[in-house]
């Protein structure tokens, strides 16, 4: 249920307008990863997160260019 309203608050708040879609990307799922209880685990997922992530926004970056 958490995941279901952590997205359509992330709906809600792009389609309002009221955040921008990378603070959105930023601040939802820390808020409610805070919320479920994996606040001191929250770095350590960030930082798993962006070595998943970084090889694949590398490639696209080089393939817009």
């Amino acid at each position: 249920m958490l995941g279901f309203a952590m997205v359509a608050s992330f709906i809600a708040l792009i389609v309002s307008k009221r955040l921008s879609a990378v603070v959105a990307l930023i601040l939802i799922p820390l808020i409610f990863g805070a919320f479920a209880g994996h606040g001191t685990d929250l770095g350590a997922m960030m930082i798993d997160g962006v070595r998943a992530v970084a090889p694949t926004a590398l490639m696209l970056t080089f393939a817009i260019l």
